[in-house]
């Protein structure tokens, strides 16, 4: 049965990342508030070689065919009125994307948009403020930071408003695919992901504002997520003890310490760290440590809520806010 109500909609968001694709079902109303129905994801890892060749592998695109026809039967289960899948890092720079593209919507009928570096942080800020919005905090000054696969987009945030935003060539997947040869990593594998990261970031310094105090920052995306689970040592994920806290830098130092220690099927065997992110999770903790260092910050508070309530949220203010979306 459909939703009868005008003034709301149930929307699948589905953000198609370089290592991970999830899926956020959710009702939306039209001051774009969000209830959750059901979040989902898989790690097929689309982005794998995409930062040396510059093409998604055959190997790659199966994998991500089965885990979309997977996120089909998900978003089949509902009465879903509009499907909004985003593709970015890894799918943007391939150079036979749109035999991708092709693909998907062939097989599995979801039209999927590639969205730019600048246009992903601005729908990470849409959901990440909505998050913020949920327990009731204001946000003032901040950097917004979100790890991905292929990609990492730092967004400055200046009276709580959206003020600028730069998508760097920094993910995990390819971080470590340039850095790590050895499992567990060598001491010097360790050292050039810092030195990576760092460097890179380098052209993240026009986002830091030298004259003021110290910005507070966000971080969202599952490198943070992790962290935080981690850290708290819970035996599983939950989002709400993991949304709007506070990560030391010194708890990520020893998270990185502790995981550098083990290989990688050790790490797969941690009941809280997602399979799919246990090669490159080492990374991932060198992002966020060196952009905690780069902000001069003492801790990362946690997001749970990043892209894909952007998605929905930017979906409500363009088509159900405007009154143009009409139900079938």
């Amino acid at each position: 049965m459909s939703n009868p109500n005008p003034d709301t909609a149930v929307v699948a968001a589905i953000d198609l990342g370089t290592n991970a694709f999830r899926l956020l079902v959710a009702d939306v109303d039209l001051d774009g508030r969000l209830t959750v129905r059901h979040v989902h994801r898989v790690f097929p890892r689309l982005g794998e070689g995409v930062g040396g060749s510059g093409r998604l592998t055959e190997g790659a695109i199966a994998r991500s065919m089965a885990a979309l026809e997977e996120i089909r039967a998900v978003v089949d289960r509902f009465a879903i009125d509009v499907v909004v899948p985003v593709a970015t890092s890894a799918v943007r720079e391939a150079a036979n994307a749109a035999d991708f593209l092709d693909r998907a919507r062939t097989e599995t009928g979801f039209d999927v948009e590639v969205i730019s570096g600048t246009e992903e942080a601005r729908r990470t800020w849409l959901g990440v403020r909505a998050g913020c919005a949920v327990v009731g905090r204001a946000v003032g000054d901040a950097v917004v930071m979100d790890i991905g696969g292929g990609s990492t987009e730092l967004i400055s945030i200046r009276g709580g408003e959206f003020h600028h935003a730069i998508s760097l060539d920094l993910g995990v997947v390819k971080l470590t695919e340039r850095c790590v040869r050895h499992d567990p990593p060598r001491e010097d594998e360790l050292r050039r992901l810092g030195a990576e990261a760092r460097e890179a970031l380098r052209e993240a310094i026009p986002v830091r504002d030298a004259s003021g105090p110290a910005p507070a920052v966000i971080g969202t995306a599952g490198t943070v997520t992790a962290a935080a689970v981690l850290h708290l040592g819970l035996t599983h994920y939950e989002p709400a003890l993991i949304h709007d806290r506070l990560i030391p830098r010194s708890a990520v130092r020893d998270v990185a310490a502790r995981l550098a220690g083990m290989t990688a099927a050790e790490r797969r065997r941690l009941p809280s760290l997602d399979r799919g992110r246990e090669d490159v999770i080492l990374a991932g903790l060198a992002i966020l440590g060196e952009t905690l260092d780069l902000f001069g910050a003492d801790e990362v508070r946690v997001s749970e809520y990043g892209l894909r309530e952007g998605l929905v949220i930017d979906w409500a203010e363009r088509y159900l806010a405007s009154g143009s979306f009409r139900k079938a």
